[in-house]
């Protein structure tokens, strides 16, 4: 029981859960699952089943997704929830990274240079001092567009495995990692020429959760076509979509979340708490734009709004909150659903910019 009370001061995200606190337990399991490129527009859309129909029995919010500069990779995403404020997930280039965990000293020496204060590997020291065991599930790796293309002919492959970064510690070190290249296949049906291995993905979660108390999971079929379709070329403007772009991205996204299904599948949310995150924005040309946010299972309050006091405003949260806050003496409050704050379902699609 002592392990499952420190759960919750561990991970600042569900410290506030309303119900958890009367019932005097905890969640069982907290599972983290990226979904990036995906907004509350694509689920009006009717492009996400999964996620709406999750939306009933959850507290959601837009979730804005900057860290450092204008445009936001999955490194630093990721980067910024293990650190609690923004951070960049790159480290410096005598050190490519590869897998990202490995590199984490030269990651959080980046970051002290940027002056937003942030320390990577931050959640993931607060999860193991807490007697937590950390796991991460799958990668980004896929096709892009080099940068000095102006049209898209082709495409070259490029591992994207930076998802430690939101669980490793300060060492870089996370308990139980599968991120490796079983997890993605070819598929010539796609732009960017590959996509999940769902069987794999699935087994993998399955494998992890079992060993482990916090597992972070990356869908990535929707950030691996946002790569190319919104690519960033050597042109004045930003590129607009072609005719093929728009549906392989409904297409991804379709796919990213009926693997979203099968995974909530693999957790009782009576007993575990489940979020779903948009960690990053469409694409590499394209301008930010807020994302999914979603938190359900046990004590999370039904059909509310996550609040921020970062933004002050119900239903509107940034990827920063997800994280510790940087100040020990809790100068940030967590991330939090509400209590006794109803939407309904009519106004549950927050804001799509």
């Amino acid at each position: 029981m002592k392990r499952l009370l420190l759960l919750l001061t561990a991970l600042p995200l569900i410290l506030s859960i309303p119900n958890a606190d009367a019932v005097g337990v905890k969640p069982r399991k907290v599972l983290i699952v990226s979904m990036a490129g995906v907004t509350w527009e694509n689920v009006a859309e009717g492009q996400a089943p999964v996620l709406e129909r999750l939306v009933e029995n959850s507290s959601i919010a837009a979730m804005s997704v900057r860290t450092v500069g204008g445009k936001t990779d999955a490194a630093s995403a990721f980067a910024t929830i293990g650190a609690g404020n923004r951070a960049r997930g790159a480290g410096d280039e005598e050190a490519p990274i590869s897998p990202v965990t490995e590199k984490m000293r030269s990651i959080r020496r980046d970051n002290q240079a940027l002056h937003f204060g942030a320390v990577p590997g931050t959640l993931g020291d607060s999860l193991h001092a807490a007697g937590l065991r950390t796991g991460v599930v799958g990668n980004g790796d896929g096709g892009f567009v080099a940068k000095s293309a102006t049209t898209r002919t082709s495409t070259d492959f490029e591992r994207r495995r930076s998802a430690g970064l939101a669980l490793a510690d300060k060492s870089g070190f996370v308990d139980v990692r599968s991120i490796g290249d079983d997890l993605v296949r070819k598929d010539k049906g796609t732009l960017n020429g590959y996509s999940t291995n769902e069987r794999a993905l699935v087994d993998a979660t399955r494998a992890t959760l079992d060993k482990t108390d916090v597992v972070l999971v990356e869908i990535a079929d929707t950030y691996r076509e946002g790569q190319v379709a919104f690519a960033s070329l050597d042109e004045p403007e930003e590129p607009a979509p072609t005719e093929e772009d728009v549906p392989a991205r409904s297409r991804a996204i379709a796919s990213d979340d009926a693997l979203l299904g099968e995974i909530v599948e693999l957790v009782d949310l009576k007993r575990d708490v489940l979020l779903v995150l948009g960690t990053t924005g469409l694409g590499p040309a394209k301008g930010e734009r807020l994302t999914v946010a979603l938190m359900s299972g046990f004590g999370v309050e039904r059909g509310g709004w996550l609040t921020s006091p970062t933004t002050r405003r119900d239903g509107l949260v940034t990827i920063a909150d997800v994280g510790p806050s940087p100040d020990p003496e809790g100068g940030r409050e967590p991330l939090r659903p509400p209590c006794g704050r109803q939407g309904t379902s009519s106004h549950h699609s927050p804001g799509t910019r």
